[in-house]
C-alpha cells in the first residue's frame, strides 16, 4: 500500500504543479496524507501519524474524519487539550460522526 500511496502522491503533486488551484487534486492529496497517517497510527507511530493528519487538514480542513484521526493520535500521545480541540472541530463539521462519540467518552470520562 505504501508504494501505491507514494506513486499516487507523486502523480497528484505533478498535476497540482500544472493547476495549483484544482480543488479535486488538492482533496486527493489530502486523502493520501490521511492514508499515510492511518498507516503510521496502525504502526503506533503516533507523532508521525499526527504530522500526516495535520498535512491532510492543511490541504482540506473540511473533513471531520481528519480531525478525529488526529485527535486519536494526539490522545495516544497524551496531548489531551489538542485532542479535545480536534474532537470539537470534527463534531462541528459533522455532528453525526459515530467515532466522535467513542473518542468523547475517552477525552471526557466524567
Amino acid at each position: 500500500m505504501v508504494g501505491y500511496l507514494s506513486f499516487a502522491l507523486a502523480d497528484y503533486q505533478q498535476a497540482l504543479e500544472l493547476d495549483p488551484h484544482d480543488w479535486v487534486i488538492i482533496s486527493r492529496i489530502s486523502l493520501v496524507h490521511h492514508q499515510y497517517g492511518i498507516k503510521e497510527y496502525t504502526n503506533k507511530r503516533y507523532a508521525e501519524a499526527e504530522k500526516c493528519f495535520t498535512t491532510a487538514i492543511t490541504c482540506n480542513a473540511k473533513i471531520a474524519q481528519y480531525y478525529i484521526s488526529r485527535a486519536w493520535s494526539r490522545f495516544m500521545q497524551k496531548h489531551l487539550p489538542a485532542a479535545r480541540a480536534d474532537l470539537l472541530r470534527a463534531m462541528y463539521l459533522d455532528s453525526s460522526i459515530e467515532e466522535g462519540v467513542m473518542l468523547a467518552a475517552r477525552l471526557y470520562p466524567n
